[in-house]
Protein backbone atom coordinates (compact mmCIF):
# COMPACT_ATOMS: atom_id res chain seq x y z
CA UNK A 1 0.00 0.00 0.00
CA UNK A 2 2.79 2.34 0.86
CA UNK A 3 4.38 1.83 -2.55
CA UNK A 4 1.08 2.48 -4.27
CA UNK A 5 0.76 5.86 -2.52
CA UNK A 6 4.23 6.87 -3.66
CA UNK A 7 3.54 5.70 -7.19
CA UNK A 8 0.37 7.84 -7.20
CA UNK A 9 2.31 10.83 -5.82
CA UNK A 10 4.97 10.33 -8.51
CA UNK A 11 2.38 10.08 -11.29
CA UNK A 12 0.59 13.21 -9.97
CA UNK A 13 3.85 15.16 -9.76
CA UNK A 14 4.83 14.05 -13.25
CA UNK A 15 1.45 15.04 -14.70
CA UNK A 16 1.70 18.43 -12.98
CA UNK A 17 5.23 19.02 -14.30
CA UNK A 18 4.27 17.95 -17.85
CA UNK A 19 1.22 20.21 -17.81
CA UNK A 20 3.24 23.22 -16.64
CA UNK A 21 5.91 22.50 -19.28
CA UNK A 22 3.25 22.43 -22.00
CA UNK A 23 1.82 25.74 -20.80
CA UNK A 24 5.26 27.33 -20.82
CA UNK A 25 5.97 25.95 -24.29
CA UNK A 26 2.68 27.33 -25.63
CA UNK A 27 3.20 30.66 -23.90
CA UNK A 28 6.68 31.20 -25.32
CA UNK A 29 6.20 29.72 -28.78
CA UNK A 30 7.00 32.14 -31.65
CA UNK A 31 3.37 32.66 -32.77
CA UNK A 32 2.24 33.39 -29.21
CA UNK A 33 5.08 35.85 -28.59
CA UNK A 34 4.39 37.62 -31.89
CA UNK A 35 0.67 37.74 -31.14
CA UNK A 36 1.24 39.31 -27.73
CA UNK A 37 3.72 41.80 -29.20
CA UNK A 38 1.29 42.81 -31.96
CA UNK A 39 -1.57 43.21 -29.49
CA UNK A 40 0.59 45.30 -27.18
CA UNK A 41 1.88 47.42 -30.05
CA UNK A 42 -1.64 47.99 -31.39
CA UNK A 43 -2.82 49.09 -27.96
CA UNK A 44 0.15 51.41 -27.54
CA UNK A 45 -0.29 52.84 -31.04
CA UNK A 46 -3.96 53.61 -30.48
CA UNK A 47 -3.16 55.21 -27.12
CA UNK A 48 -0.38 57.25 -28.75
CA UNK A 49 -2.67 58.31 -31.59
CA UNK A 50 -5.35 59.45 -29.15
CA UNK A 51 -2.82 61.42 -27.10
CA UNK A 52 -1.31 62.96 -30.24
CA UNK A 53 -4.74 63.95 -31.56
CA UNK A 54 -5.62 65.55 -28.22
CA UNK A 55 -2.27 67.36 -28.11
CA UNK A 56 -2.67 68.75 -31.62
CA UNK A 57 -6.22 69.91 -30.85
CA UNK A 58 -5.04 71.54 -27.64
CA UNK A 59 -2.16 73.22 -29.47
CA UNK A 60 -4.56 74.57 -32.11
CA UNK A 61 -6.86 75.98 -29.44
CA UNK A 62 -3.94 77.57 -27.61
CA UNK A 63 -2.61 79.03 -30.86
CA UNK A 64 -5.97 80.52 -31.83
CA UNK A 65 -6.51 82.07 -28.39
CA UNK A 66 -2.95 83.48 -28.31
CA UNK A 67 -3.38 84.92 -31.83
CA UNK A 68 -6.66 86.56 -30.86
CA UNK A 69 -5.11 87.98 -27.70
CA UNK A 70 -2.09 89.31 -29.60
CA UNK A 71 -4.34 90.80 -32.28
CA UNK A 72 -6.29 92.60 -29.58
CA UNK A 73 -3.05 93.90 -28.01
CA UNK A 74 -1.80 95.16 -31.36
CA UNK A 75 -5.16 96.73 -32.17
CA UNK A 76 -5.26 98.61 -28.87
CA UNK A 77 -1.64 99.74 -29.33
CA UNK A 78 -1.98 100.86 -32.96
CA UNK A 79 -5.50 102.27 -33.20
CA UNK A 80 -6.24 105.82 -32.16
CA UNK A 81 -8.52 106.27 -29.14
CA UNK A 82 -12.11 105.87 -30.24
CA UNK A 83 -11.16 104.35 -33.61
CA UNK A 84 -12.94 101.10 -34.35
CA UNK A 85 -11.00 98.09 -35.55
CA UNK A 86 -11.70 97.09 -39.15
CA UNK A 87 -14.01 94.12 -39.59
CA UNK A 88 -12.55 90.84 -40.63
CA UNK A 89 -13.27 90.06 -44.25
CA UNK A 90 -13.86 93.73 -45.11
CA UNK A 91 -10.61 93.80 -47.08
CA UNK A 92 -11.12 94.07 -50.85
CA UNK A 93 -10.21 91.10 -52.98
CA UNK A 94 -6.82 90.89 -54.68
CA UNK A 95 -8.49 91.47 -58.05
CA UNK A 96 -10.14 94.68 -56.83
CA UNK A 97 -6.88 95.93 -55.29
CA UNK A 98 -4.94 95.30 -58.51
CA UNK A 99 -7.68 96.94 -60.55
CA UNK A 100 -7.58 100.02 -58.32
CA UNK A 101 -3.78 100.19 -58.59
CA UNK A 102 -3.94 99.95 -62.37
CA UNK A 103 -6.65 102.62 -62.55
CA UNK A 104 -4.61 104.92 -60.29
CA UNK A 105 -1.53 104.38 -62.43
CA UNK A 106 -3.39 105.37 -65.63
CA UNK A 107 -5.49 108.11 -64.04
CA UNK A 108 -8.81 106.35 -64.55
CA UNK A 109 -11.64 105.35 -62.27
CA UNK A 110 -11.54 101.73 -61.09
CA UNK A 111 -14.33 99.52 -62.36
CA UNK A 112 -16.72 98.71 -59.58
CA UNK A 113 -17.76 95.16 -58.86
CA UNK A 114 -20.75 93.69 -60.62
CA UNK A 115 -24.12 93.97 -58.94
CA UNK A 116 -25.14 90.63 -60.46
CA UNK A 117 -22.75 87.73 -59.87
CA UNK A 118 -21.31 86.41 -63.10
CA UNK A 119 -22.15 89.53 -65.10
CA UNK A 120 -19.44 91.96 -66.21
CA UNK A 121 -20.52 95.54 -65.32
CA UNK A 122 -18.48 96.89 -68.25
CA UNK A 123 -20.78 95.21 -70.79
CA UNK A 124 -23.89 97.13 -71.71
CA UNK A 125 -26.54 94.62 -72.80
CA UNK A 126 -28.84 97.36 -74.09
CA UNK A 127 -26.40 98.22 -76.86
CA UNK A 128 -27.06 95.67 -79.62
CA UNK A 129 -24.11 96.76 -81.71
CA UNK A 130 -26.45 98.29 -84.27
CA UNK A 131 -24.15 101.22 -84.89
CA UNK A 132 -21.13 99.03 -85.66
CA UNK A 133 -20.37 97.99 -89.25
CA UNK A 134 -19.59 94.47 -88.04
CA UNK A 135 -20.96 92.00 -85.53
CA UNK A 136 -19.70 88.99 -83.60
Amino acid sequence: MRRLVWVAVGIGGTLYAVRKAQQLRERYSPPAVVGRAVDDLGERASTFAERARASVASFGDDLRSAAAEREQQLGSALLAPGQAAPERGARPSRHDREQARTAARWGAEPVSGSAVPGQDPRVDDDDVDGDLPYSF
